[in-house]
C-alpha cells in the first residue's frame, strides 16, 4: 500500500476473504471483501486521475487508450456508488443513511418549489417538505399534497429511488446476516 499498488492489495484482500470464507469466519470474510473492493476503487481512482504515480513492475507497459480510460472512469463511478450506497453489500447500514440523505435532499428541493395543499398552491416549510418526501419515498402517496412544476420531477425521481433503495437494504441485510 505504501508503494500505491492498490491492485495488488485488492487481490491480497480478496484471497484473504476466500480463506476466511473457507474457515467459516464470516466476519473476517466481510471485512476482507470490503477492503478488497475499496482498494480496487483506489486503484481505479489512481488510474483515472493520476496515471504517472502507478506502481509498475515492468517499465514497458504502454499507456492506456482513451477507451480504456473511459472504461476505468465508468468502473470508478460504479464502484464509488456501490461503496456509498451499501458498502459493496457488506455495510447495509449505509443504505439507511443514503436513504435518509436522499429524503432530506428531496425535501430541500420541495421546500424551494410549490406544491398543491388542499387545492391551493403553497410553498411548504421544511417540516412539511420532509413529511411529503417520506411519503413519496415510501410510495405511500396519501394525496393530501401534490407536487407542481419541477417538484413533479423530483417526486418521480424520489419514488423511483425509493423502489430500489429499500430492497437494496433488505438484500444487504440478507447477504450479511444469512452467513451467520
Amino acid at each position: 500500500v505504501q508503494a500505491k499498488d492498490y491492485l495488488y492489495a485488492s487481490l491480497l484482500y480478496k484471497h484473504s476473504a476466500i480463506c476466511h470464507e473457507k474457515d467459516q469466519d464470516y466476519r473476517g470474510f466481510s471485512d476482507c471483501f470490503y477492503e478488497s473492493k475499496e482498494y480496487y476503487r483506489k486503484h481505479l481512482s489512481l488510474r483515472v486521475f493520476n496515471s504517472k504515480k502507478i506502481f509498475h513492475v515492468k517499465k514497458s507497459i504502454p499507456k492506456d487508450s482513451l477507451k480504456d480510460r473511459v472504461d476505468q472512469f465508468r468502473m470508478l463511478l460504479i464502484e464509488s456508488f456501490l461503496s456509498y450506497l451499501w458498502g459493496h453489500g457488506e455495510r447495509p447500514t449505509r443504505t439507511i443513511l443514503f436513504g435518509a440523505y436522499f429524503i432530506l435532499f428531496c425535501a430541500f428541493l420541495y421546500s424551494m418549489g410549490t406544491v398543491i395543499h388542499h387545492g391551493e398552491p403553497y410553498h411548504p416549510d421544511i417540516i412539511e417538505s420532509i413529511y411529503f418526501s417520506v411519503i413519496t419515498f415510501t410510495t405511500v402517496g396519501y394525496g393530501d399534497i401534490s407536487p407542481v412544476g419541477f417538484n413533479r420531477w423530483v417526486s418521480g425521481m424520489e419514488s423511483f429511488g425509493g423502489l430500489f433503495i429499500v430492497p437494496i437494504f433488505i438484500a444487504g441485510l440478507l447477504r450479511k446476516y444469512c452467513r451467520f
